[in-house]
């Protein structure tokens, strides 16, 4: 089975957690192969079984001029992660067809390995980031989120200050099921000059953008859990809610409903009154925070009402704005009209991209470019 991008990854997490016994039967594995001491739950870094990326962080094994490559990591990463080299006769013929090396070789002429000195199991494999209990001494979500974008950026760091690397680099795991070393290692390749292993593999490179997406999903439906009120959770009130609003057309207001008309919805944010387009609000994914602002009812969405019936929202009133003004401008482009994100002063720019990752429009606001939704504009009427 291929496991190369966020469909696959998300659904093995899905069946981990759901039918094959969660992190603990990984960790009964590992343990009876000898990988991992069941006292510290601390990956194992003798000579057997080898776990020759465990050995190299914690310098049972030392890969020779990796102190060189290392430095390329900066102040901010090397202290954390670590750079590691294929053996040598890998990388010279990482472009050979011949049969013997395709699958065993590098896959690409740059080819290195990105792991972390944090021994701990959680970090063995991408496809138990965030899943590890607490009691064990797991990290979050958040926290997995973040140390996988900071792997991202350690890895990324080091190709700019490492020699002869182009600007298109890829960064992939071999998830779990798909592995053959269990311990962490990033492949950090030069897209530039790929060799027949990459082609053998690409069935099982899962890019590091896709574990950070689905991680993403994930903390956000956490979040928004602790955010709304336990009998509002992701209840099927909200669903009932949130469907009967992408049915419904345009109407009049409706007597009895607070927070809303047909086409406006009334919002009091961290104090601030503020009047949204309806529509606007309806460009955000069904299931995200910010769609559920849009139902017909505060209540189904989850959301109380202040004493002027306004939708209450306990959000920095800025970054709100400057959210909803961009899905308003979106909305109302032409659909060949690329809309870039919008420009934002330092000051603003954090609170905006958490705010937007809150409420589940990343990708409509911060990602990139989005077309328009409006109607084309005619050939005449393009602006010169």
């Amino acid at each position: 089975h291929q496991l190369k991008d966020a469909a696959a990854y998300r659904e093995a997490r899905r069946m981990l957690t759901e039918e094959l016994g969660g992190v603990a039967s990984i960790k009964n594995e590992l343990e009876r192969a000898q990988f991992v001491y069941e006292e510290s739950n601390m990956l194992t870094v003798g000579t057997n079984p080898v776990n020759i990326f465990a050995q190299i962080a914690s310098d049972s094994i030392k890969q020779p001029g990796m102190d060189i490559e290392q430095m390329h990591l900066g102040p901010e990463y090397r202290c954390k992660f670590k750079i590691c080299c294929n053996r040598p006769e890998n990388d010279a013929h990482w472009d050979s067809d011949e049969p013997a090396w395709v699958g065993k070789a590098s896959m690409s002429r740059r080819h290195k390995f990105l792991t972390t000195k944090n021994l701990h199991f959680q970090w063995f494999n991408a496809l138990v980031f965030g899943l590890v209990d607490e009691s064990l001494g797991g990290a979050s979500k958040q926290e997995a989120f973040e140390e996988v974008t900071s792997m991202k950026a350690a890895a990324l760091e080091y190709t700019k200050n490492a020699v002869e690397w182009s600007d298109d680099v890829g960064l992939f795991f071999h998830v779990f099921g798909h592995n053959n070393v269990n311990s962490l290692h990033m492949h950090i390749l030069d897209m530039n000059a790929l060799g027949p292993s990459y082609y053998k593999h690409e069935y099982r490179n899962c890019p590091v953008d896709a574990v950070i997406k689905v991680l993403r999903e994930e903390m956000e439906v956490e979040l928004v859990a602790s955010l709304l009120s336990p009998d509002a959770q992701i209840s099927s009130l909200a669903s009932e809610g949130i469907a009967r609003l992408a049915s419904a057309g345009t109407g009049k207001r409706r007597p009895g409903v607070r927070g809303t008309d047909a086409d406006t919805v009334l919002l009091d944010v961290g104090g601030e009154r503020l009047s949204v387009a309806r529509d606007a609000f309806l460009l955000a994914p069904e299931r995200s925070l910010l769609r559920r602002v849009a139902a017909p009812r505060p209540e189904d969405g989850g959301f109380s009402v202040d004493g002027d019936g306004r939708v209450f929202l306990n959000f920095p009133p800025r970054a709100f704005k400057r959210i909803t003004d961009h899905l308003v401008l979106l909305q109302m482009a032409p659909s060949d009209v690329a809309v870039k994100p919008p420009s934002l002063p330092w000051a603003v720019r954090e609170e905006v991209e958490h705010l937007a990752w809150l409420l589940g429009v990343w990708d409509l606001v911060v990602a990139g470019a989005q077309w328009g939704r409006g109607a084309p504009l005619e050939t005449s009427a393009r602006p010169r």
